[in-house]
């Protein structure tokens, strides 16, 4: 009888917990705004991987909603130097983004790690990727790699993931 009580104030307490995460919209491909650039989300892993969304405008808007794992949850927003801007642009280019494929296939695949969402809007090409980061040996890896940390490096996500300014 007393494992039961237990059991059951257990479940009641679990029943009336909210564990949910901040009401923060998910991430979409859509581009309502015919201006946007780059959208780009990292999810969690198993562990602390940063989850936000990030997306820029080709005016350099940026737009970060922070999720879990970051010193900013919710929105924040901020501006793109033209001169970030313009070498982001050229990055992409240099990357082989459009070459990628949707869905890389994998020669080894590892668990437990994040994955990034990236669409790219550029010269009127519009591309998605879903990089799972536990996905190695495709082609154009390394360069999709150099692309998402120059995206965060050049957009400034530091200050929201960490607290820096």
């Amino acid at each position: 009888m007393k494992n039961l009580v237990i059991i059951l104030s257990l479940f009641l307490l679990i029943s009336v917990t909210d564990f949910s995460i901040p009401d923060i919209p998910a991430y979409s491909t859509d581009f309502s705004n015919p201006d946007t650039l780059v959208k780009m989300e990292r999810t969690v892993c198993y562990g602390t991987c940063p989850s936000y969304t990030l997306s820029i405008l080709e005016d350099g808007k940026i737009t970060f909603v922070g999720r879990e794992f970051v010193a900013h949850q919710g929105e924040a927003t901020g501006m793109m130097s033209q001169e970030n801007l313009e070498d982001l642009r050229n990055r992409i280019q240099q990357s082989h983004f459009m070459e990628i494929a949707a869905n890389p296939r994998c020669e080894s695949r590892y668990t437990d790690h994040s994955s990034v969402y990236l669409t790219i809007q550029l010269d009127d090409k519009k591309h998605s990727v879903n990089h799972y980061q536990g996905c190695k040996g495709f082609q154009f890896e390394e360069d999709l790699y150099r692309l998402e940390e120059a995206i965060d490096s050049l957009s400034g996500t530091k200050r929201w993931i960490e607290g820096e300014e």
